[in-house]
Order: structure tokens, then C-alpha cells, then sequence
């Protein structure tokens, strides 16, 4: 296995020099993905109309919490697995490691199961209405089939990031998001899939980068060392990972849940089209917020 100098330098830097080192990388990714989450938007209201962006706003909220059950997972692994690097227990590590890539197979299956049997239902029960759940689910179906790169690209990034390496952490969103924003016109307009087309390009980058991550564990340029007779549920680590990641959990669900609420309202009080208008400006709103989770990203 190759070491790399990533948790030496995380043991001797001074703590300004860190902080700018990881998160300005952190920063330049939340920043890029905020800007395809815009340009997402356009490709659709433009290609197929705002009812189609209030069925990705209905939509959103489901994917906060693929994430954020993600960010549990990636967050409560990467502390466990620093303290194992920081004690110089690299087996110990690795076996930490063996376990959130089995978590990231039970996230995989509860997502194709979700898609395959519940998918319609928990989008009504989020707010979907009988004129944008067919967008909201062309959206998601493919989305959730997928769900295996979404958890294993949002757990490994937390993971990457606490070995010190967040340059490679950044490029691992500037990827899928550039290409997202390639794919998206190709998949809405040239071959004329609307909606679903989104979600395919999405999957498809996700995928893309899945694979290149595989690749940076292979060659082995990480601190940790992929085996696949590690991968096993060890419930001792797992109450550990997740004792820590829980907190992250509630805050993304908390942001899930206070968007379902406010669509709920809006739908009520208004119609399909103010929910589009609401998921455009939400996504706007994100270059404001994304840079600053990125500066706390490498503040963690």
C-alpha cells in the first residue's frame, strides 16, 4: 500500500495553513456543484417547464435525505477511521473502512427497493400533486436505482477529506457536476427524455466518479486499503459511526423536513407554479451556502 504524507501533514501544519489547505478545495466544489444545481434548473424549465421544476422541487427533499443518511455514514466514518490512522492502527482502519462500504450496500438496496415498490407513495406523502408526481418521479426513479454511487461518492468524500487529501475530495464533486452539466443537454434535449433525462445524467456522473474514486483506492494512493473480505457489517463499529454521524443526519433531515413543509404550504396557498418558482430560487440561494459548508468541511 502507498502512504501518502496527507496525515503526516495533518499532525505538523499550523492550523491556518490547514484550514486554507482544505477548505478552499471544499469551498471550490460546493461552489461547482451549486452552479450545476442552477444550471440543472434552466436545461429543464426551459426544455420541458416549471411544472417539471416544481416536480425536482417535490423530489428534492428525498434526495436530502439519501444524503443526508450519506453524510451519517461518510462523517461518523471518516472521524473513526482518522482516530484509527491517528493511533497508527491501519488494520483497525481499514476494517472501519470494510464497514461503511457494507453500510453503503444496505443504502444501495434499501434505495432500489424504495425505487422499485415505494417510490410513487413517498413522493405523494411529500407533497406531490396529480400534475407534477409524474415529473417528480421520472426524476427520482432513476436517481434511486442509482443510489449505490450517490452513498458510495457522499460517504467516501467525507472519508478522503479526513485523510487530509482535499484536493482529490474537491475533484471528486467538480467531475460529476461538469459533467452533468454536459450530459444534461444531450440526454433533456438531443435524445429528448425531459425530465428523466436529468436523472439519468445524473446517475451516469455519479457513476463516472464512482469509478474514479474505485480507481484511487486501487492504485492505492489513499492512507487505506480497499479489500473486499473487510466488507462486513461489525455492529460494534457501526453503533460507533453512526453515534458520531447521527447529529449530521438530523441537520440534513431537518432541512428535508422544512422543505416538504414549505411546499405543503405553498401548494395549498398557491399552485404547482410557485413551487417551481420557490425550487429555482432555492437553488440560486445555494452559492451563498454552499462555500460557507465548504469552509466547514475543512474546519471538520
Amino acid at each position: 500500500m502507498k502512504q501518502t504524507n496527507n496525515s503526516t501533514k495533518l499532525g505538523n501544519e499550523p492550523i491556518g495553513k490547514l484550514l486554507r489547505d482544505l477548505s478552499v478545495p471544499a469551498m471550490i466544489g460546493m461552489f461547482v456543484m451549486a452552479f450545476y444545481n442552477v444550471v440543472d434548473v434552466l436545461f429543464i424549465s426551459y426544455g420541458v417547464g416549471i411544472e417539471a421544476v416544481a416536480g425536482l422541487t417535490i423530489a428534492f427533499p428525498v434526495m436530502m435525505i439519501m444524503m443526508a443518511v450519506s453524510a451519517a455514514v461518510g462523517i461518523g466514518g471518516a472521524s473513526v477511521i482518522s482516530r484509527r490512522l491517528g493511533e497508527n492502527r491501519h488494520e483497525d482502519a481499514n476494517r472501519v473502512f470494510g464497514t461503511v462500504l457494507a453500510l453503503i450496500v444496505v443504502m444501495s438496496v434499501a434505495g432500489l427497493i424504495t425505487a422499485l415498490f415505494f417510490l410513487d407513495d413517498l413522493l405523494v406523502l411529500f407533497g406531490a400533486t396529480p400534475d407534477i408526481l409524474p415529473y417528480s418521479y421520472d426524476y427520482m426513479f432513476p436517481i434511486m436505482l442509482g443510489t449505490v454511487f450517490f452513498a458510495f461518492t457522499f460517504s467516501t468524500n467525507n472519508i478522503i477529506r479526513s485523510e487530509g487529501n482535499a484536493r482529490f475530495a474537491m475533484v471528486t464533486m467538480v467531475i460529476p457536476a461538469i459533467l452533468n452539466i454536459i450530459l444534461d443537454p444531450i440526454f433533456i434535449f438531443a435524445l429528448d427524455m425531459g425530465v428523466k433525462g436529468a436523472g439519468v445524467a445524473t446517475v451516469v456522473a455519479q457513476g463516472a466518479v464512482s469509478f474514479f474514486i474505485l480507481r484511487y483506492y486501487v492504485k492505492g494512493e489513499s492512507s487505506l486499503r480497499l479489500s473486499w473480505t473487510s466488507v462486513s457489517l461489525r455492529f460494534s463499529v457501526v453503533k460507533e459511526i453512526l453515534s458520531v454521524g447521527f447529529p449530521a443526519f438530523v441537520q440534513q433531515a431537518s432541512g428535508s423536513l422544512m422543505m416538504i413543509a414549505i411546499n405543503a404550504m405553498l401548494i395549498q396557498h398557491g399552485s404547482d407554479m410557485h413551487v417551481g418558482v420557490f425550487g429555482i430560487i432555492q437553488r440560486i440561494m445555494m452559492f451563498t451556502v454552499m462555500p460557507m459548508i465548504g469552509v466547514m468541511q475543512g474546519m471538520t
